[in-house]
């Protein structure tokens, strides 16, 4: 995958992830805190999901590297149910790092992989 391809594809589930508010929700839902409703968790799910089957190739690549398949699980979902929440965060939690860096950390490195002066010769 071109350097380019991997940029829109960051660009497009970082869009996706922002829109549903999916770190907030899963962080409130793994902590069980009053706002956090197992509705809330899978309405989002519900909606990634959805987005995910209009996903091109490209960020369907880049859900699987990055380890985000487990937003796609209907058992992960099924957790939210469960009161137990330190299973839930045990499962949850990793999956919410790795949208955080695509929500925060991606856009701040998206510069130093930005070749400017390649890019003006390919448009």
């Amino acid at each position: 995958m071109r350097r380019k391809d991997i940029q829109l594809a960051l660009k497009n589930i970082g869009n996706i992830v922002e829109k549903l508010n999916l770190i907030e929700i899963i962080s409130l839902t793994s902590m069980r805190g009053e706002e956090g409703k197992p509705e809330s968790f899978l309405d989002a799910m519900n909606k990634f999901s959805i987005a995910y089957s209009n996903f091109q190739e490209n960020e369907k690549k880049i859900i699987e590297a990055m380890g985000l398949e487990g937003l796609l699980d209907p058992k992960l979902w099924a957790l939210s149910m469960n009161s137990d929440k330190n299973n839930l965060r045990e499962k949850i939690w990793p999956l919410r790092q790795s949208l955080f860096f695509i929500t925060d950390y991606f856009p701040k490195l998206n510069s130093v992989f930005s070749q400017e002066y390649l890019d003006m010769f390919r448009d």
